[in-house]
């Protein structure tokens, strides 16, 4: 597949509204859940810490920046081997804690190879129609999110139970130490990837930019004050709950259309990693090609969803998707490593 240099824009977007599914879930649920009423302000003091955060990132990612920056280290070795070990780390505890605060009972009753096959999917789209074609179409999972939010905002039902978003609640994970460093590998994580990005890219507009971390701060503050409980007047004058309390709530008919939206929610988080990993691929071995045997998988795994219960798509894509983005992306890494060494002794 020839590398198309395009704006880099939709994947960083794309990558920090994934950060921040992670983010939420370990600080929101976990970390402030005990402090009581001032939860949400340790929450906001953590998103302010943030800013200065999105700025670097922001600060490295333009391409003038970002040249200088691997022109610094593209002839250290040590430098290359350091990067690829902390994005292979972080990487690797996102999915530790991914599978850790995933409801996975249903995974006794399913095949394990049907957790790969809806990634063939993806890759072979992401083959045939361009990595940054990809990237641009994904973009239209943000809008899905902000209409699920402006529905809970309008909704009437307030019920919530907050026991009831969290499968494995009573695990260790709760421990400060265990917390510090999930946090820490899934804030560093976006840095990690800065290092493939291409330096020849067009720059990303600023407004854009600002507009997204923005939304990712206040989605960060917004779940800190829903999780520890700081409703008070607030849900007596506003009648909003919590953006994913559709399971604790009850929508009738509609909650199938509310549900859809978190699909979007899932599928960013998880396609940003995987048309990295696929890239990272295709840069490693340029001339491999897997179309035939991708159309004859994605078949197969359609053909399975329809025989099997329904309940296997939406299974796929609230944990599969999520599980099998991160263990392509360490895998992609890897290869990468491999080839890059192969090529470096000829």
């Amino acid at each position: 597949m020839q590398q198309k240099k395009q704006a880099s824009l939709s994947y960083l977007i794309l990558f920090l509204i994934a950060s921040n599914f992670y983010i939420n879930r370990i600080l929101a649920r976990f970390v402030f859940q005990s402090a009581g009423k001032w939860g949400w302000i340790a929450m906001t003091l953590v998103a302010i810490l943030l800013i200065p955060v999105g700025f670097l990132i922001y600060f490295l990612a333009q391409p003038v920046h970002l040249k200088k920056w691997k022109e610094s280290y593209r002839n250290n070795r040590l430098i290359r081997i350091f990067l690829r070990i902390a994005t292979l780390t972080s990487t690797f505890l996102c999915l530790v804690f991914t599978m850790t605060l995933t409801n996975a009972s249903w995974l006794e009753k399913t095949p394990y190879f049907l957790f790969v096959l809806p990634f063939f999917a993806i890759i072979y789209y992401v083959l045939k129609h361009g990595i940054p074609t990809f990237l641009n179409l994904a973009t239209i999972s943000i809008y899905p999110i902000a209409i699920q939010y402006l529905i809970f905002v309008l909704a009437k039902h307030k019920t919530f139970d907050f026991y009831a978003l969290i499968p494995f609640s009573g695990q260790n994970i709760s421990q400060p130490l265990m917390l510090g460093i999930a946090f820490l590998a899934m804030l560093l994580e976006p840095f990690w990837l800065l290092f493939y990005l291409d330096e020849n890219s067009q720059p990303i507009k600023k407004g854009s930019f600002i507009c997204v971390f923005t939304i990712l701060l206040l989605t960060l503050i917004y779940d800190a004050l829903i999780v520890t409980g700081q409703f008070g007047l607030l849900v007596s004058k506003i009648p909003f709950v919590y953006y994913e309390s559709w399971r604790a709530i009850n929508f009738g008919q509609y909650i199938v259309y509310l549900d859809i939206f978190a699909f979007f929610y899932w599928i960013t988080s998880a396609f940003c990693r995987i048309t990295l990993g696929v890239f990272l691929w295709h840069q490693s071995w340029p001339k491999a090609s897997l179309k035939k045997s991708l159309i004859f998988l994605i078949v197969l795994y359609l053909t399975l969803i329809y025989t099997l219960n329904h309940v296997m798509l939406y299974a796929s894509i609230r944990f599969a998707l999520l599980l099998i983005s991160l263990i392509s992306l360490i895998l992609a890494i890897g290869f990468n490593s491999v080839a890059l060494v192969r090529r470096n002794r000829k």
